[in-house]
C-alpha cells in the first residue's frame, strides 16, 4: 500500500461537500456547525494524497475572511465546480465567482453562529461528523491503492467453475391465458353458462387457424377478463417449473406444467374465481446459466467480498493503534428501542376512540 501523508489543515473552512449520507440534512448541519464543510476536511489533521507544496498553497489562499476565519481559494474553486450548473447562464465568469462567494460567506456566517449557540456540541451532529470522516478515510485510502480490491475475469470464471451448481435455474415455461370470472354471487346455472363459453373458446383456440400465437393474443384481447394479462395478449410471463406463483391458482400453474409442446391448448382450468384457457408459448431446459449471463452477479460478490476482508484487515490494523475498551455495564444498561431525535417533534398519535355512555343510562 502506498505511503499515507498527514497534513495539517487546521483553521481552513469554506465550500460546499456533497456527501452519500443518508441523512443529507443532518450531515449538512454537522459540516457546517463543525467547519468541516467548506474546503472538504475540517480542522485538525486529514489524509490527502501527495502533492506538490505550490498546489498546497494555492488550496489554502484565502479569498475571504468572516471573523478572521478563511475562505480558501479551493473552497471557491470547487463551489464553482460543483454548483456552476446551478448558477444563472446569464452570468459572466466573474459574476459566477461572486455570487458563489456571496454563498460560501452566507454559510460561513450561519455556521460560527451555529458554533456560538453549541450545535457543534450536539451529539447527533458530532455522529454525524465521525461518520463523514470514516468514510472520507476509507475513500483516501482506496485511492492510493486502488487495485487492491479489483476482481479480474480469471477470479470470475475460477469461482464460477467452483460454484456451477449455484448458478442452475430451472425448467420454466411461458404460456398465455384467457379468463373468465365467475362473481362471486353467481348461481349455478350462471357458472355452468361461464364454462360452457369457456370451452367454445378452448374449440376456437385449438382450432387449425388459431394455431398461432397472434391469433390466440387476439382471442384473449377480445375475452379475457384478466385486464393485465389482457393488455399484453394474454401473456403471462415466465413461471419456473414446481416452484409456486401467489399470483396464480394452483391450478393453473399445474396445468401449464403439464403442456408439452409450444403452441398446446390445455383443457379448461376450473378454479374458484373463474375459468382459464391456457396456451403454451415457450419452454427451457433447466441447467447451469452460462457464465456471461452470471459473471456480474459472481464480480459484484467477489468485488463486496474482498472490500469486507480489507476493511477488517484495516480495523483490525487501526485498533492496535487506536485500543478499544468496552464499558459492558454501561452498554447493557442502553434500551433497544429507538429514541426521538433532541428537538425533533414526533407526530401526534391517533385518537384513541372510547366508548361513549348510551342516552339513559347512570
Amino acid at each position: 500500500m502506498g505511503r499515507l501523508e498527514l497534513v495539517p489543515k487546521s483553521g481552513l473552512d469554506g465550500g460546499f461537500v456533497v456527501t452519500r449520507n443518508e441523512n443529507l440534512r443532518l450531515i449538512w448541519i454537522a459540516l457546517v456547525v463543525s467547519g468541516v464543510a467548506c474546503d472538504g476536511v475540517g480542522p485538525g489533521e486529514d489524509l490527502v494524497l501527495p502533492s506538490s507544496s505550490s498546489a498546497l498553497v494555492e488550496d489554502v489562499t484565502p479569498v475571504a475572511t468572516v471573523a478572521s476565519r478563511p475562505i480558501t481559494a479551493f473552497a471557491l474553486r470547487r463551489s464553482l465546480a460543483q454548483h456552476g450548473a446551478d448558477l444563472s447562464e446569464k452570468l459572466d465568469g466573474s459574476s459566477k465567482r461572486e455570487e458563489a462567494l456571496r454563498e460560501l460567506i452566507r454559510l460561513e456566517v450561519l455556521a460560527q453562529a451555529a458554533r456560538d449557540a453549541g450545535f457543534d456540541q450536539d451529539p447527533e451532529i458530532q455522529m454525524a461528523i465521525t461518520r463523514l470522516l470514516a468514510d472520507r478515510y476509507l475513500n483516501k485510502i482506496r485511492e492510493l491503492n486502488p487495485g487492491a480490491e479489483i476482481v479480474t475475469d480469471e477470479d470470475v470464471e475460477e469461482f464460477y467453475e467452483a460454484h456451477e451448481a449455484d448458478y442452475s435455474r430451472p425448467a420454466r415455461a411461458r404460456a398465455s391465458i384467457l379468463f373468465l370470472k365467475v362473481e362471486a354471487d353467481a348461481s349455478s346455472s350462471e357458472r355452468d353458462q361461464l364454462r360452457r363459453e369457456a370451452e367454445a373458446l378452448r374449440k376456437s383456440a385449438s382450432s387449425a387457424d388459431a394455431m398461432n400465437h397472434a391469433s390466440f393474443a387476439a382471442l384473449a384481447r377480445e375475452r379475457s377478463n384478466d385486464a393485465a394479462s389482457r393488455r399484453r395478449g394474454g401473456d403471462i410471463g415466465w413461471l419456473p417449473a414446481g416452484v409456486a406463483d401467489h399470483r396464480w391458482p394452483g391450478e393453473l400453474t399445474s396445468s401449464i406444467e403439464k403442456l408439452k409442446r409450444e403452441g398446446d391448448v390445455s383443457p379448461v382450468v376450473s378454479t374458484a374465481r373463474g375459468f382459464y384457457v391456457v396456451r403454451l408459448t415457450g419452454l427451457e431446459a433447466g441447467g447451469a446459466r452460462p457464465l456471461d449471463e452470471v459473471s456480474r452477479e459472481i464480480r459484484g460478490a467477489l468485488q463486496a467480498k474482498r472490500e469486507r476482508e480489507l476493511a477488517d484487515q484495516r480495523m483490525d490494523e487501526l485498533t492496535k493503534r487506536y485500543p478499544v475498551e468496552i464499558d459492558e455495564q454501561a452498554v447493557s444498561a442502553v434500551g433497544v428501542r429507538p429514541e426521538s431525535s433532541p428537538g425533533l417533534e414526533q407526530p401526534p398519535s391517533f385518537p384513541i376512540e372510547t366508548p361513549t355512555a348510551s342516552k339513559g343510562s347512570s
